[in-house]
C-alpha cells in the first residue's frame, strides 16, 4: 500500500489499525496496515519496496499529516525466534 492509498483507506474507514514495526538493533521502522478485511500489508514506496523511516518520530509525523493518531509500536527481537526452536 502506498502512502497516498493509506490516506484514502483511513478516510473511508477501511483500516482497522496501524503498527510501527521494527527489529531490535536496526534503526529503521516500517508501517504495517491492518485492514478491516484481508491480511496486514506494509506501506511501500513507488517501486513496491517496503518504505522505511529512520525514527519513530518521522513515522508519527507522517501519519499526523494524514490526520491519524499515533499507531502502536511492535518490536520484534530476532533472538526470541531462535530460542523458540
Amino acid at each position: 500500500m502506498l502512502l497516498k492509498q493509506l490516506g484514502c483507506a483511513l478516510e473511508s474507514g477501511a483500516v482497522q489499525s496501524l503498527n510501527i514495526i521494527t527489529y531490535s538493533g536496526l534503526n529503521r521502522y516500517a508501517l504495517q496496515v491492518r485492514p478491516r478485511e484481508g491480511a496486514p500489508v506494509l506501506v511501500v514506496d513507488r517501486q513496491g519496496q517496503p518504505r522505511f523511516w529512520r525514527s519513530i518520530a518521522q513515522v508519527r509525523d507522517t501519519l499526523r499529516r494524514r490526520g491519524t493518531a499515533s499507531p502502536q509500536l511492535q518490536m520484534t527481537v530476532p533472538q526470541d525466534e531462535v530460542l523458540g526452536r
